[in-house]
Parts: C-alpha cells; structure tokens; sequence
C-alpha cells in the first residue's frame, strides 16, 4: 500500500479524469523550475489528479512497446539525484514507480492511420526524442483521455502560432471518433480544475 500523501499543496476536485491520464515527462521536469512552474501550479495539479474524487488512485497511460515506462525509469534515476528538491521526491516516487501507481497499457500501431497522422503533425525531429513525443500523444488520443505536457516545440505550438499543433491534433482526435480527446500545458490543466463543471 502506498504512503499517505502528506504534500502541503492543496487538493482541488478532480475535474480532468475519473480513472487514466497521459503525463508527459517534462511535467515532472518542470516542476524542479520555478520560473515555469510558478505559484507552484503543477505541484497542486499532481496533487490533485493523483486521485478520483471518490479517491480511487488514478493510473497512467502508456504504450505497451515501454517507451513511455523507459522515459520514466530514466528521468526517474536523474530527478532523484538532485538533493536540493528532496521535497518532490515522494511525488515522483508516487508517479513513476510501477508498484506505486498502475498503468494502462496501449498497443501503438506504428502503421495505423491514427500514427500517421500524428506523425504529419509531430513530425521533423529537433530531438530524438520525437518518437516518444508522438507515443504520449497517441495513447492519449487512443484512449480518448487527456495528455498534459509543455512541451510548445513539438506538441503545443511547433513553430507557428500558439496551440497550432495541438490543434490539428485535436482534429486527427475528432476524425478518429476520440472527441474526448484532450491536450493541455500544465497551466490550461491546473485551470480547468478549478472548473468544477469540466467535462
């Protein structure tokens, strides 16, 4: 059984899921940035969609390839190095460790019409890590859940005007029948928690 979560931040209702949710890696990143991670939002949006209101422990989503589970295990082995935020150390623990918090397991079929979408879109690597970007945005869409990530390069704006590519991706959602589908920054999230009518 996991420890009771003792954080300081406070619990807002849990608006955005009510069992899985798609994190991409550098939310956790930036949560170490105070310049990005400013009133402390993404620890309070952690804190907050850990679990459903009725407090059953929500999961993640990842593929079932593990590139995901490897991006977590490697950012775990670095964030916790790092002794002047021992404070988060819980948090990650809760998040990334698999007999912490369970998974939902999505095949990605890299072939599939929805990955070629994606990969128009999420396309033109500025970092080899592209290939994971565009997992978390399929499980995401294949689930018809929420991914949060800030990640404005590759996912939210690529280049062009703010939200461009999240937009088009939210489109590709739609066509594939996934409308619930949704894309956030840890901002857009943390607000929409504080919308208790969300949908």
């Amino acid at each position: 059984m996991a420890p009771q979560n003792t954080s300081a931040e406070p619990t807002m209702k849990n608006s955005l899921t009510n069992d899985c949710i798609a994190i991409d890696t550098n939310i956790f990143l930036h949560l170490f940035h105070p310049e990005i991670n400013e009133e402390n939002h993404i620890g309070e949006l952690l804190n907050s969609v850990s679990e459903t209101d009725d407090g059953r422990r929500v999961s993640l989503i990842v593929d079932a390839g593990g590139k995901i589970e490897r991006e977590y295990e490697r950012k775990w082995y670095e964030y916790r190095k790092v002794e002047s935020q021992e404070h988060h150390r819980y948090r990650l623990e809760d998040w990334f460790l698999p007999d912490r918090r369970s998974r939902v397991q999505i095949p990605v079929d890299q072939n599939g019409a929805l990955m070629r979408a994606i990969k128009n879109i999420v396309a033109g690597a500025r970092k080899s890590g592209s290939s994971v970007d565009r997992i978390f945005v399929y499980v995401a869409i294949e689930k018809n859940r929420i991914l949060i990530t800030n990640d404005r390069a590759d996912i939210i704006d690529g280049g062009g005007k703010p939200g461009e590519r999240k937009n088009k991706l939210l489109r590709v959602a739609k066509k594939h029948n996934r409308k619930d589908a949704r894309i956030y920054t840890s901002r857009e999230a943390h607000q929409q928690l504080r919308q208790p009518d969300h949908e």
